[in-house]
């Protein structure tokens, strides 16, 4: 995959990778399509720079700033983050909130999506974040109410991150939905309603 570096408009969502692993290729490409500012956290760099993918900023362990610092010839000009822990993800948000950016997608896998969502959901007032696993799209909605169009055949659900949080999900002038799955018979707009947001909606993006 060649070099996303171009004039970028800077109010585009930016994009952490903090794990790879089988994330589909196509996917990838689709999220540097419009040239993000592109966050590599040190467990999937290898990975990136194998696509041949250009990174911004790599946040990295202090203690391996020197070995890695060999990895990353070629990838200049870039931003090197050296951390004394490894919360690359929650450092990686305090650089956007830091700049002012207003939005964040971050790439991960399923097995840590748990504390994925947890985490970012912290950062949820003041980014719109996407978290995008092998399978799975996962927007945080910091709303307490929220209303999106979709095609037919689309499958969705929904979650609180609250532990006690209640969800309302209606279509058009259907009785109220069940949270966990919903198949979209007809396209049309969805409405949720939280009583304490955020919340989350799970889109698949797989074919299988």
């Amino acid at each position: 995959m060649s070099s996303h570096h171009i004039v970028r408009d800077e109010q585009e969502p930016a994009l952490i990778i903090h794990r790879m692993y089988e994330f589909p290729f196509e996917t990838l490409g689709a999220l540097l399509e419009w040239s993000p500012t592109l966050f590599c956290c040190a467990p999937a760099l290898e990975q990136v720079i194998a696509q041949g993918v250009k990174i911004d900023v790599v946040l990295i362990p202090f203690e391996s700033f020197e070995q890695i610092q060999e990895v990353l010839i070629g990838q200049e000009p870039l931003k090197i983050i050296s951390l004394r822990d490894s919360e690359y993800l929650s450092s990686g948000m305090q650089v956007l909130v830091s700049e002012g950016r207003t939005a964040v997608n971050v790439i991960t896998t399923e097995g840590l999506i748990d504390e994925v969502i947890e985490l970012c959901s912290q950062f949820a007032g003041r980014l719109q974040i996407s978290v995008w696993t092998e399978k799975f799209r996962f927007t945080i909605v910091n709303a307490t109410s929220f209303k999106k169009w979709f095609p037919a055949d689309t499958i969705i659900s929904f979650f609180g991150i609250q532990e006690h949080a209640a969800l309302d999900i209606f279509s058009g002038d259907q009785p109220q939905l069940k949270a966990d799955e919903i198949k979209i018979k007809t396209e049309g707009m969805i409405t949720v309603k939280c009583d304490t947001p955020p919340f989350v909606m799970v889109e698949s993006i797989s074919k299988s």
